[in-house]
C-alpha cells in the first residue's frame, strides 16, 4: 500500500491522489507490513471529503476482508515462512478485487 498505517485516507486527498483502495494482508509485528493477499481500489473524486472517501473505501473492505477470510478457512490461501500461497501456488503479488471475486461474496 502506498500509505500504510493510520490516517491514510487523510493523505490520500492531501497527495491528491487519484485512487485509494484498501489491502488485506497476514498480520506480523509490523504495522501493515505483513505479506500481501488481495487488494481493493477506489476512484478518488475532486468534491471527496475524508468521509465521502471512508465511505467508498469501507464497501470495498466489507467485500475483501470476508472473502480473504473464506479462501483462508477453505485452505485456498495460507502463509508459510513468510510466503503467501494461493491454491497451492505462490502469490508473487496481491490479487486484485474483481467482479468474478464478488460472485464468490453472494
Amino acid at each position: 500500500p502506498k500509505f500504510p498505517g493510520l490516517e491514510t485516507h487523510h493523505r490520500v486527498l492531501a497527495a491528491k491522489d487519484e485512487q485509494h483502495g484498501c489491502s488485506v494482508h497476514f498480520v506480523t509485528e509490523e504495522l501493515d507490513e505483513g505479506p500481501l493477499v488481495l487488494q481493493a481500489k477506489v476512484p478518488v473524486f475532486e468534491t471527496d471529503d475524508v468521509h465521502s472517501l471512508i465511505r467508498r473505501v469501507l464497501e470495498k473492505e466489507h467485500m475483501v476482508f470476508p472473502l480473504a477470510i473464506r479462501w483462508f478457512c477453505e485452505g485456498k490461501l495460507y502463509c508459510n515462512d513468510g510466503t503467501v500461497y494461493f491454491n497451492n501456488k505462490v502469490l508473487e503479488r496481491p490479487l486484485q478485487l474483481t467482479i468474478a471475486h464478488k460472485t464468490e461474496l453472494v
